[in-house]
């Protein structure tokens, strides 16, 4: 069984778009900027073939997001079936208290609103946006 030492979860992001992705997490989203990590370092990860390149690290309430960027990698463009189309890891959930402004906000700001703002049970507000990548991002919470 494994020793959790950190109850948050790390994700990381592949994208061709580092800047405009890192302006949609930390400005639009207000993700804490953490700090650029270049690669391979001179400590050590060439032997794990990590292409050159960076990552950008974020918080997020706990959660460390990691924007990566390997210009010289071949990495598939984001398929443009919804989520709930393909299987894996489809979509980031971020609960807010101020949903609507939130939704404006990631619309405004470079997101795409792939699903308007709608409610489970009659107390659950969700919305789908997605980030430059077209990557899912779920805001929920209260609209009132």
């Amino acid at each position: 069984m494994l020793e959790i030492a950190n109850p948050a979860l790390e994700l990381a992001i592949l994208t061709h778009r580092p800047e405009e992705m890192l302006l949609f997490y930390r400005d639009v989203l207000g993700f804490r900027y953490q700090m650029r990590l270049d690669f391979p370092s001179a400590t050590g990860n060439q032997d794990l073939g990590v292409p050159p390149g960076y990552q950008h690290r974020l918080e997020a309430g706990g959660m460390l997001i990691k924007l990566v960027h390997c210009p010289g990698a071949d990495i598939a463009q984001t398929p443009t079936e919804r989520a709930y189309a393909r299987t894996g890891m489809r979509f980031l959930t971020v609960v807010v208290n101020n949903l609507p402004d939130a939704i404006a906000a990631c619309s405004a700001g470079g997101g795409c609103i792939v699903h308007p703002l709608s409610c489970y049970d009659g107390d659950v507000y969700y919305a789908f946006v997605a980030d430059p990548d077209g990557n899912e991002i779920e805001l929920a919470g209260p609209i009132a």
